[in-house]
C-alpha cells in the first residue's frame, strides 16, 4: 500500500487529562504508526481541558472540536459525518458508532467504522453494547473487552486485541524505608462512582498498621472525600495533592499504588506505576487489571466491592513488602505493553482491517 490510510479518531466524552488521552497521544506520536496512517481528530463533546488539544494539534492533519452551543454542535456533527473522506473512523464511543453507521448509509459514505472502546461495556448504565454490532471491526484494549465483544455476538475474526502502550521511563520509585507504609492514588477524585474512593477510605480506616496515603487528582467529589476521611478519623494519614500534570515527579518513595475502581478498560495508571517499579493493589474489576497484574508478583488483585478482601490484600502486601523491593522485576512485567510491541499490533490491525474490508 503506497498511500497512507486516512484515519479519523472520533473521541466523545474526553476530559483532556485522562488515560485515554495518554493513549491517543502516544498513537499520534508513533513514527511507525504514522508511516501507514495520517490522523485527524473529532471530539463530538466539549473537551474541558483544551491544553491537551493544543499539544496534539501539530501532529494531526485536521482537528474538529465540539462547540459549546448545542445547536451549533448538532450542525457540526452532521457536517462532519456527511463530509468525511476518511478511510477509517476509529470511534471511542458506542452511540457515535450508530450515528456513523446511519450517516454512512444515508449519504453513501465509504469510511470503515472501527470501534476502539476504552471502558468495560458490561455493568455500566451509559453504554449499549448491542450498538457495537454496527461497527465493521473492533480494536480491543484488554482481553476482558474482547470476551465481552464475543459474548454479544461479534465474530472473533473482526476483533483485534492490541492492549494499550506504555512508554519507557527512566524514573524508578523505590519502596519506603520506614515502618509506615506509603500508599498512593492517581486519578479522578470520585466518591462512589467509577473510581469508588469511599470504598478505598473505608478499607484504609480498617488498617491497624502505620500508613500514609497520597491522593493525586481532582474532581467534583474532592470535598466530599475529605469530609468522609475526617468522619472516619483518618484525615491525618492523608495528603491531598490535587491534580498534577505529572504526579510521578512528585513521588520520592511509594510502597504501592491503590485502585478501587468499579470498572475500567485497561487502566493506564497501573502500567505507569509498574513501569516505575511500583507494585499495585487493585480491584479485579472488569476490565483490564487481570491483564496487567500478576497476583503476588507485581501486586495483588482483590474482589470488587469486598472491603474485607481489600484490607486482607493490604495486610498481605505489608507482610510481603520486602518481596516487592526488586523494582526491575516489577518493571519487566510491563514488557508486553511496550510501545514497540503496541505499535506493531496497531499497524497490523489497521492494515488487516483495511485489507479485509477493501
Amino acid at each position: 500500500m503506497n498511500k497512507k490510510l486516512a484515519v479519523t479518531i472520533v473521541a466523545p466524552n474526553l476530559s483532556g487529562q485522562g488515560g485515554t488521552e495518554t493513549v491517543i497521544n502516544q498513537v499520534l506520536n508513533s513514527s511507525k504508526i504514522s508511516s501507514v496512517a495520517e490522523f485527524s481528530l473529532f471530539t463530538p463533546d466539549y473537551v474541558k481541558n483544551q491544553s491537551w488539544l493544543r499539544e496534539i494539534k501539530p501532529v494531526l492533519k485536521k482537528i474538529t472540536v465540539a462547540k459549546t452551543n448545542r445547536l451549533k454542535n448538532i450542525f457540526q456533527k452532521f457536517f462532519f459525518y456527511t463530509s468525511s473522506n476518511a478511510d477509517i473512523l476509529l470511534i471511542l464511543g458506542v452511540k457515535s458508532i450508530l450515528i456513523a453507521y446511519v450517516m454512512r448509509f444515508i449519504f453513501r459514505k465509504h469510511y470503515r467504522i472501527v470501534s476502539w472502546i476504552h471502558f468495560t461495556m458490561v455493568g455500566t448504565s451509559f453504554s449499549n453494547p448491542k450498538l457495537l454490532k454496527f461497527a465493521d471491526a473492533h480494536l480491543a484494549i484488554s482481553s476482558g473487552i474482547k470476551e465481552q465483544l464475543i459474548d454479544i455476538g461479534i465474530d472473533e475474526s473482526k476483533i483485534y486485541l492490541i492492549y494499550n502502550p506504555i512508554l519507557h521511563v527512566d524514573q524508578v520509585i523505590c519502596r519506603s524505608t520506614a515502618d509506615e507504609i506509603k500508599f498512593a492514588y492517581v486519578g479522578r477524585i470520585d466518591y462512589t462512582g467509577q473510581k469508588n474512593l469511599k470504598f478505598m477510605l473505608d478499607g484504609l480506616a480498617q488498617l491497624t498498621f502505620p500508613w500514609q496515603m497520597s491522593f493525586f487528582g481532582d474532581g467534583d467529589d474532592l470535598s466530599k472525600c475529605k469530609e468522609y476521611a475526617k468522619k472516619l478519623k483518618i484525615d491525618r494519614n492523608i495528603i491531598w495533592h490535587g491534580w498534577k500534570k505529572n504526579p510521578w515527579l512528585q513521588m520520592v518513595q511509594v510502597d504501592a499504588l491503590l485502585m478501587t475502581s468499579k470498572f475500567e478498560g485497561l487502566p493506564m495508571v497501573i502500567l505507569e506505576a509498574l513501569q516505575r517499579g511500583i507494585p499495585v493493589v487493585t480491584s479485579n474489576c472488569s476490565t483490564g487489571p487481570e491483564d496487567e497484574i500478576i497476583d503476588g508478583e507485581n501486586g495483588y488483585l482483590f474482589s470488587p466491592n469486598n472491603v474485607q478482601d481489600f484490607t486482607e490484600k493490604l495486610n498481605l502486601f505489608r507482610h510481603n513488602k520486602a518481596f516487592f523491593e526488586d523494582v526491575n522485576k516489577i518493571i519487566h512485567t510491563t514488557d508486553e505493553f511496550s510501545s514497540q510491541k503496541y505499535d506493531e499490533r496497531f499497524v497490523s490491525a489497521l492494515l488487516g482491517i483495511f485489507k479485509r474490508l477493501d
